[in-house]
């Protein structure tokens, strides 16, 4: 996975490209249905992302998605979209188009059906006016089978100034439980 990133200055040059590798070793598929880009739902899909960010109070925030996938990740037929929107203007996220960093975010949203219900999942996000400890853009979300069990879980990327993280989530009915997650300290 290569990823750009919009870093402004020449100092943070080194740290634009996010590239990993993940493994999976085992004697089942990982990979048990495939996961489609889709453009079709743009503005649903936006409706959704805009729900997020109105309760987080950043309703001026401008929503933009970056990644959307379409995929069966208990194989039981229903579709269900994974979502990947930020407003990230710098690294620093504090300054974002003169609003001292207010409407910038990362999030990873799941939405699906359950019991004829659709629901949305935040599966990871970060809200500059949080201003947490350490920020993240998230992105690149992946979809794997990573415990043999034919359902595939979520795979987040989070790309920082000077770290980096992968983090795996189990969807249970209609919330994101992580399993996994791993720091890696941008050299």
């Amino acid at each position: 996975i290569s990823r750009d990133f919009p870093y402004p200055t020449k100092s943070e040059i080194n740290s634009k490209i996010f590239l990993y590798q993940l493994g999976i070793s085992g004697n089942y598929n990982a990979l048990p249905r495939k996961p489609i880009m889709d453009t079709s739902n743009a503005f649903s899909n936006a409706t959704i992302v805009k729900g997020f960010l109105d309760k987080e109070g950043l309703s001026d925030s401008t929503v933009s998605i970056k990644k959307n996938v379409v995929v069966d990740l208990e194989g039981d037929g229903s579709q269900e979209q994974l979502i990947c929107a930020y407003d990230w203007n710098t690294s620093a996220w504090r300054t974002s188009e003169g609003k001292d960093g207010k409407g910038t975010y990362s999030i990873v949203v799941l939405s699906k059906t359950i019991n004829g219900i659709p629901v949305n999942i935040n599966i990871a996000s970060q809200f500059a006016k949080d201003k947490p400890q350490k920020e993240y853009i998230f992105n690149a979300p992946m979809l794997l089978d990573v415990d043999a069990d034919a359902i595939m879980e979520v795979v987040v990327e989070g790309k920082g100034k000077d770290s980096s993280i992968v983090e795996f989530y189990k969807i249970i009915d209609d919330k994101a439980k992580k399993i996994y997650s791993a720091e890696m300290k941008n050299d």
